[in-house]
């Protein structure tokens, strides 16, 4: 098995997108949500409402790839953008618009209360919020937002990493997802295997 740290894993990624001749970061977005997709459409009842919770970032563009190919096979998929515009960016803004282009509906959140009364209505949320560049204090509102998604009574999935989580394990955690499933892509982060932040991680499934 193959274990890295948030630099290795930036430095992969760089060499795919560099030989790709500048597609290969859209394509890697698209087979990771897809491929994350799949396990969840193998793993939860299609009749459970799914929430995918949208931050900035790659990890933010993952989550649209993820609600098309949910939506396409049947499951009820709201989207909740908890970032501006303005910080969907890149590969992410590419696969934003592809849901838009799909009559998908996005819903801005900016309050953790607000979060709290949408997430109350799901089964399932799908943590696409904060990537693997996470260090130091999470600031507000996205920190008292993971604090909700942990409070309530709902099954929680990351993507590749919970929100909030460090990547490496020489960081503290000073608050992060604490999910029920994690679904790597391409390869496990260091802090998957390390005490205490491998408990973040609950189950882990891999791409």
């Amino acid at each position: 098995m193959y274990i890295v740290t948030a630099k290795e894993m930036y430095e992969i990624d760089r060499f795919a997108i560099e030989e790709g001749g500048g597609m290969a970061g859209k394509l890697l977005m698209e087979n990771a949500g897809s491929q994350v997709a799949h396990h969840i459409k193998e793993d939860y009842a299609i009749d459970q409402k799914i929430a995918i919770v949208i931050g900035g970032g790659n990890n933010g563009g993952d989550g649209f790839v993820i609600a098309r190919y949910l939506v396409d096979t049947g499951f009820d998929v709201s989207l909740f953008q908890l970032v501006t515009d303005e910080k969907i960016k890149g590969d992410s803004a590419y696969h934003k618009q592809l849901w838009i282009n799909r009559s998908g509906v996005i819903e801005h959140v900016t309050e953790a209360s607000q979060l709290q009364k949408r997430l109350r209505a799901f089964d399932i949320v799908v943590d696409a919020i904060l990537g693997i560049g996470v260090s130091g204090r999470i600031r507000e509102p996205i920190r008292n937002m993971i604090a909700v998604i942990n409070q309530l009574d709902i099954i929680r999935i990351a993507v590749d990493i919970p929100s909030g989580l460090p990547a490496n394990d020489d960081e503290d955690v000073d608050i992060a997802v604490k999910a029920n499933r994690t679904f790597i892509i391409e390869a496990p982060k260091v802090s998957a295997f390390c005490e205490p932040t491998s408990k973040y991680y609950g189950g882990l499934g891999s791409n």
